[in-house]
């Protein structure tokens, strides 16, 4: 979908541009290359919030049952479009689900790695449980994890 050549649909805010990539690759129930890549771009920009990802994921079903109100009849080819839609939405919400927990006790470099590592690749938030920090580069990377606004 090439919107450097459409003013108007770069005027759209996030809401929209969804709604309109979600019904323009409705119109042949196939969501094609092009058209999953700007999805997946409106998707994992990094302000987008789960509420966000939650609202495109909805608004999927929604073209879906709104195509077919009053239809006894369905074309199989717009379950793909909405099975390949909510695969593609669902590959942006998993960011937000955080199922690791890790503990480190230790002397040494590895230990201290470790948490730098996490702390660098964090993408929503990040949270800390600890006593005293000994280790001034664990302490500046703490800083720059908190310049950087996660929660």
């Amino acid at each position: 979908i090439n919107y450097e050549n459409n003013i108007k649909v770069n005027m759209l805010n996030y809401f929209e541009k969804i709604e309109y990539v979600l019904k323009y690759s409705f119109k042949n129930f196939h969501l094609d290359g092009e058209e999953k890549s700007e999805l997946k771009e409106l998707l994992n920009d990094p302000g987008n919030t789960f509420e966000e990802l939650n609202y495109a994921r909805n608004r999927a079903f929604d073209v879906v049952n709104e195509y077919y109100r009053g239809c006894e009849n369905i074309n199989p080819l717009s379950l793909k479009w909405l099975e390949n839609v909510v695969k593609t939405i669902d590959n942006a919400r998993e960011r937000f689900y955080s199922e690791a927990s890790e503990a480190y006790f230790s002397p040494g470099d590895d230990c201290a790695n470790a948490i730098i590592s996490l702390l660098r690749t964090a993408h929503s938030s990040v949270d800390i449980c600890l006593f005293t920090i000994s280790d001034d580069n664990i302490g500046r990377e703490i800083m720059d994890t908190y310049d950087r606004e996660l929660k």
